[in-house]
């Protein structure tokens, strides 16, 4: 993917969007904000689309191991019908991976009971584990709920397995779609790849804002052509994307904190040089309209 004419073009651009927060100061997968805020021109609704494809292909790509059935086992443990609760899964995952011992089932006994699981089905599942059985804990969990049929079981046990064979390689994988408890709505994804960029907090804010005041669409350009008059279509333009960076830039700075001594300054100066220019053009403009009079 990386290799691709979109990611090519994305690299391209890519440095443009360094004063925003989701230039060049992101890591090898940075282009995909690039790309996203270049799609968005066609219309906005694409800044989402084109960013969750890239999204879900930069996890596929970062955890290639992950098989489809466990992606399945997530899914139907994730769904209405079943109702399981992901985070157990993940909490007994992770003290198998990280060995059996008797502190690390001690300590996840009490977790489990902070989810309101039956105590003698929190006392099964450690004893499994104590036996060594992961398997058979996340058995003894998936048969508790309702709604588990044979065949569904034995879809769950069969993703479960093939992760446990990846060993500790799936920590970072369990991390990220279990902090956020979700597994198909897109929300690990967008963990993932910020993750993945190194992208912060200032730049995910500065990105949204950008998307939201530069350039609206195509179809709104369009309108805007056949509305403005002649000369004033072009400088429109030039308006919604000097708005969107200073704004995004701004956001980003402001919200960095090695950039406030400097910035504040800066954007008050640049804040009242707009100010000015439009007060002066307002001027000309009226000037320019008592003269046609």
């Amino acid at each position: 993917m990386s290799e691709s004419i979109l990611a090519s073009l994305g690299k391209l651009i890519q440095p443009l969007f360094t004063p925003l927060g989701f230039g060049v100061q992101l890591s090898e997968w940075g282009w995909v904000f690039a790309v996203a805020a270049l799609t968005g021109l066609v219309a906005k609704e694409n800044v989402i689309a084109t960013f969750f494809s890239l999204a879900t292909a930069v996890v596929a790509t970062k955890f290639q191991f992950v098989s489809a059935d466990f992606t399945q086992a997530l899914a139907i443990l994730g769904s209405e019908e079943i109702g399981g609760n992901l985070s157990v899964i993940s909490e007994i995952l992770k003290v198998a991976i990280n060995g059996n011992t008797a502190d690390s089932i001690t300590a996840l006994g009490k977790t489990l009971a902070e989810f309101e699981l039956d105590a003698n089905l929190i006392s099964s599942i450690t004893e499994a584990l104590t036996n060594g059985n992961a398997q058979n804990a996340v058995n003894i969990y998936v048969a508790s709920l309702e709604g588990v049929d044979a065949a569904t079981s034995a879809t769950i046990s069969s993703g479960i397995a093939d992760m446990l064979s990846q060993g500790t390689s799936i920590l970072d994988y369990l991390d990220v779609i279990f902090a956020t408890g979700q597994t198909e709505s897109g929300v690990s994804e967008a963990v993932v790849m910020m993750d993945a960029t190194g992208i912060t907090v200032p730049g995910l804010l500065s990105f949204i804002a950008f998307n939201m005041t530069t350039i609206p669409c195509f179809s709104a350009c369009a309108t805007a052509k056949a509305e403005l008059p002649k000369k004033a279509f072009w400088p429109t333009i030039l308006f919604w994307v000097v708005t969107s960076f200073i704004v995004g830039s701004l956001i980003y700075c402001l919200g960095t904190v090695e950039f406030l001594p400097w910035s504040i300054p800066l954007f008050v100066i640049l804040g009242g040089l707009m100010v000015a220019g439009i007060i002066i053009y307002n001027r000309k403009m009226n000037a320019k309209e008592k003269e046609a009079c």
